[in-house]
């Protein structure tokens, strides 16, 4: 799923949201990858856009001569000093008509090897009876053969594993796996525009994620900013406990994936809570300010135009929070 430039982002956090509180009542836990990448628009490939075109989409002919006439150059002029003329050959432009609906060609092609290596959690979290009991970690590293085999018998409806066989954190990760596998319709990440969250069941499976990411990321051009600030993931209604690397430039180490407090990401701060209500406290003080500030000029404007105007203002500072009154 990807949003960017159609929907605002409430409707992805609403999706987090709704999965955390699924997993939360599941007694699971939901592992998430919050990827930021660097220069997204700026370091995409054009030839591999039209190769995207050609093989994924399958545009051909005129269509595909007109589209690489159009990504040929661009001629941009710098005001500095003077006006200069620059020639752009690659990247995209993050606005006009071509930049937002050719970017999303590339994060498409990471979905589509997400979901041709099996990735994705089943966003109903059911889980066998025979294993109802448990209170799941999701810690451990899932043995990915044991999984298919498990998921095999959760379709069948055959005798699974006793309760006692997920002490071992890697058993009870393969049965995570196997949950996921058991289900028709998998959910691998939530996209909003070069915004990516990457969702696994286990701590292992997210690792799994983050070595399929450093296998297409130079693939594409993709650089991800892989530091403290950046690029963290989030243990949903659990403990975070062992390490996540994340490699995408072979020239660089891998580098350790922090596990934040908080990350302020799409104008909302996320937590391991189901909600951050901080965050839309100050999100309404601030929508009182506008209103304040509006009302405050109807001795020099029009009251009329103040409430033609007032919509798109408040709107803009509450609208990623609307999902917590159903609106």
């Amino acid at each position: 799923n990807n949003s960017g430039y159609v929907k605002g982002s409430d409707l992805l956090v609403l999706a987090l949201h709704e999965l955390t509180a699924k997993a939360i009542a599941a007694k699971r836990v939901l592992w998430i990858l919050v990827a930021d990448l660097k220069k997204a628009f700026p370091s995409t490939w054009r030839s591999k856009l039209l190769w995207i075109l050609a093989e994924n989409v399958k545009v051909a002919g005129g269509n595909l001569r007109w589209l690489e006439s159009a990504l040929l150059e661009d001629l941009a002029i710098v005001p500095l000093s003077g006006a200069t003329l620059k020639r752009v050959v690659e990247g995209l432009p993050e606005g006009g008509r071509l930049g937002p609906e050719l970017y999303n060609l590339t994060p498409d092609t990471l979905l589509r090897k997400l979901y041709g290596e099996g990735c994705g959690i089943d966003v109903n979290f059911q889980c066998p009876a025979v294993w109802s009991s448990h209170r799941w970690l999701g810690c451990g590293v899932p043995d990915q053969s044991a999984a298919k085999n498990l998921a095999m018998d959760i379709r069948m409806a055959k005798p699974l594993p006793p309760v006692s066989w997920l002490v071992s954190q890697d058993n009870e990760a393969t049965a995570l796996r196997a949950m996921d596998l058991a289900c028709d319709h998998r959910l691998p990440a939530l996209l909003h525009a070069d915004d990516q969250f990457h969702l696994a069941s286990s701590r292992g499976e997210l690792q799994r994620v983050c070595q399929i990411i450093g296998r297409w990321a130079p693939d594409h051009g993709v650089v991800y900013h892989a530091t403290e600030s950046k690029t963290v993931a989030f243990c949903m209604g659990g403990e975070p406990r062992g390490d996540i690397w994340l490699e995408c430039n072979n020239s660089m180490p891998a580098c350790l994936i922090s596990f934040p407090a908080s990350k302020i990401c799409l104008g909302f701060t996320w937590t391991r809570e189901i909600a951050d209500w901080a965050t839309f406290m100050r999100a309404l003080h601030m929508a009182d300010g506008v209103m304040a500030r509006l009302f405050s000029l109807v001795d020099k404007v029009s009251l009329p135009y103040i409430m033609a105007v007032m919509p798109s203002k408040v709107h803009g500072v509450l609208a990623p929070f609307r999902w917590l009154f159903c609106t």
